[in-house]
């Protein structure tokens, strides 16, 4: 049994999936050497490190050679390979062996969470998935009115900071701003996120909600009006405003990286300027209704 574990099994289910999205359930994927994986981007994560999968794609049948099955069998062409692997017991037996164990030393590596984590940030990144989760949530929300009132009334109650904001406070409270106040704007108030009223300075932190309609169109365009309100105000009382987009930070740990922070703490400190700076290329697509913004990428 130990030699035929040692075999290269075969890629007859390579990259197969079971399950029907339609019907609700997710897909599971299967690898080359039998590893099953929840959705295909994982799979191709695995197929890269797992050396089983890496050798039966230099020695499977596409490539001219022939094929070792999981029992220690030779086969030659791929229509064999599967009739052979249905009617073998032993080539199913040791193949959930070898997903068991190719599971356990290779989905949980850093290597393989890396990997993971970098294929997330690109396809959260794409718009149409982002229109498509924020469609999900509006017909979750109109379905379910109680419960997202319940979450809503929660959230406000107690406000939770974002990974970005968490990370700025020890660094901008240790100068003297002060976090999470309301700031007069005309005849309105608007939540900020640090102020220092000696210095006559706000910096607001704009996540995701301030460029792109996660929840609706209608909710984008309330939240850049607040922030125009808040950009005249910042104007009329000739103070000074610092604007840091998403960009700016870390998406896993929320580190502020560009500017740096001796970078933004000289800015602070700096009175040569005035008005409003933006940090980020994400500002050049908003509307500014005739303020004058300086935008540093």
């Amino acid at each position: 049994m130990t030699e035929l574990l040692n075999a290269v099994p075969s890629t007859t289910n390579g990259s197969q999936k079971t399950g029907s999205s339609r019907s609700g359930k997710l897909y599971e994927w299967v690898a080359k050497c039998g590893a099953v994986q929840r959705i295909k981007r994982d799979i191709h994560a695995h197929q890269k490190q797992c050396p089983i999968c890496m050798s039966m794609i230099h020695t499977g049948p596409s490539s001219g050679k022939e094929r070792v099955m999981h029992c220690g069998m030779v086969i030659k062409t791929r229509k064999e390979a599967s009739a052979h692997f249905q009617r073998c017991e032993a080539c199913q037996t040791i193949r959930k062996e070898v997903q068991v164990r190719t599971c356990k030393e290779l989905q949980h590596t850093p290597e393989m969470r890396r990997k993971y984590s970098e294929t997330a940030k690109k396809t959260s990144a794409r718009a149409d998935i982002q229109q498509e989760r924020a469609q999900r949530l509006k017909v979750w929300r109109d379905e379910h009115p109680i419960e997202f009132q319940n979450i809503q009334a929660k959230a406000h109650a107690s406000p939770k900071l974002s990974k970005m904001e968490i990370w700025l406070e020890p660094h901008l409270t240790a100068l003297g701003f002060v976090r999470n106040t309301q700031f007069r704007c005309q005849k309105g108030h608007k939540q900020i996120d640090f102020v220092h009223r000696q210095k006559k300075m706000v910096i607001e932190v704009d996540g995701p909600w301030h460029f792109f309609p996660i929840r609706s169109e209608q909710h984008l365009q309330t939240v850049q009006a607040r922030d125009r309100m808040l950009n005249q105000e910042i104007m009329r009382r000739s103070w000074r405003l610092i604007r840091l987009s998403m960009e700016c930070f870390k998406s896993n740990s929320g580190e502020l990286i560009s500017p740096g922070l001796s970078q933004l703490i000289a800015t602070i400190d700096n009175g040569d300027w005035d008005g409003i700076r933006c940090y980020g290329s994400l500002y050049e697509q908003r509307s500014w209704d005739g303020v004058k913004v300086m935008i540093l990428k």
